[in-house]
């Protein structure tokens, strides 16, 4: 069984990589164009 709030966790950690990465791309493109 997996605890929810575990998974919940590796969620939001996971959520907010996406999301730095999301951004540092934008960041980028602007730089860039």
């Amino acid at each position: 069984m997996v605890d929810e709030a575990l998974l919940h966790g590796l969620v939001t950690v996971a959520w907010r990589k996406f999301l730095d990465a999301a951004r540092a791309d934008t960041s980028r493109r602007h730089r860039k164009g």
